[in-house]
């Protein structure tokens, strides 16, 4: 399948810059209620990788500053840095 890729990169620069406006625009809170409803992760077991240190847990949402809520054996706690792994 062949496609144009100017057109493809024109688009997504495009779509972008409109998300940048938004987010200039306040429309922080708009833009995590949509990653929040379209996100696969949420609700699935995960582990949370930072450095030697693995969290597991179940991933739930992201807070209004973008953290990753993850519900633990030992609570609820949130994290803005870290490689997530979907378990299967």
């Amino acid at each position: 399948m062949e496609f144009d890729r100017t057109k493809l990169l024109q688009t997504l620069l495009q779509e972008a810059d409109l998300l940048l406006a938004r987010l200039n625009e306040g429309g922080l809170h708009e833009i995590m209620g949509e990653w929040n409803k379209r996100c696969t992760m949420f609700g699935k077991p995960v582990t949370l990788s930072q450095g030697d240190n693995v969290i597991s847990g179940t991933a739930l949402s992201l807070n209004d500053d973008g953290g990753l809520v993850v519900k633990t054996d030992a609570g609820q706690s949130t994290f803005y840095a870290g490689d997530v792994t979907v378990i299967q």
